[in-house]
């Protein structure tokens, strides 16, 4: 009991800030901080990320089957959002494995991700502030949401954060630009999390399934509602909310962790 106990925390910190603008990574980087339990396993990371992924399959899944069925038929517009899909993640790949060292020493540094999360809040708040765009999806636009998706991977950088406002930014319609964002999250969380699962297997980590596994259904269900929430804040123009609760904990930690 005492095992399911302590992923419980975990999953739900997960689920939350995993698509909540406000960088799973850095919230983490402050619970070791605060606790110093030495992080989570890459086991556990990997069983709770893969909840998450769970979560926008069953949230997307009208959209996603609608997307593979227009792929089989030839659809062109169903081609031309496959090939931003693909080059967002390529481009994604490419800088995520260039700077991979730079970003896991960014890891050790709490002053670091408090300064990321001045700059996510920063770009919310700027990015909630733009009236609603109808420009269509491009290759060009593509490019460079993969590479603002790549850029998530420092901790404090919200990714569902920054990949929306630059959606948003190149003219992208609200509604639009969140499915996108979630789509190229879909092979970027499964690829994190296979990582991850090779890293623990071959670094033999004990682990017990059924912790894993209830692990992951936490995250899975707190990670839907969290989509819905995003969703919602998103298309009412709220965004200004996380940007504040970002300034507030940045400030925070600062003050503590400086004096």
């Amino acid at each position: 009991m005492s095992e399911f106990l302590k992923i419980l925390p975990e999953a739900i910190i997960q689920g939350l800030t995993e698509f909540l603008p406000v960088s799973s990574s850095g919230h983490l980087v402050l619970v070791d901080k605060l606790f110093g339990h030495g992080g989570m396993t890459l086991m556990t990371g990997a069983m709770l990320h893969l909840g998450t992924l769970g979560a926008v399959i069953v949230y997307y899944w009208k959209q996603i089957v609608a997307f593979l069925q227009g792929l089989f038929r030839g659809a062109k517009e169903s081609w031309h959002y496959f090939l931003c899909l693909a080059l967002s993640t390529i481009v994604t790949g490419a800088v995520g494995i260039l700077f991979a060292s730079q970003a896991e020493e960014a890891f050790s540094s709490l002053h670091f991700v408090a300064f990321m999360w001045l700059i996510t809040a920063v770009i919310l708040f700027l990015t909630d502030k733009r009236t609603e765009d109808t420009r269509p999806l491009t290759v060009a636009a593509a490019l460079f949401i993969g590479l603002a998706q790549a850029v998530a991977i420092f901790p404090g950088i919200s990714r569902s954060g920054i990949t929306l406002a630059a959606a948003l930014l190149l003219g992208l319609k609200r509604k639009e630009a969140l499915q996108y964002i979630f789509f190229i999250s879909i092979p970027a969380i499964a690829g994190g999390a296979l990582f991850s699962f090779k890293d623990g297997w071959e670094r033999s980590e004990n682990f017990v399934l059924p912790v894993l596994l209830f692990g992951a259904m936490v995250a899975g269900i707190v990670g839907y509602f969290s989509i819905k929430l995003l969703v919602a804040v998103t298309q009412k123009g709220r965004l200004r909310a996380f940007s504040l609760y970002l300034f507030i904990l940045a400030f925070l930690v600062l003050l503590t962790y400086t004096l």
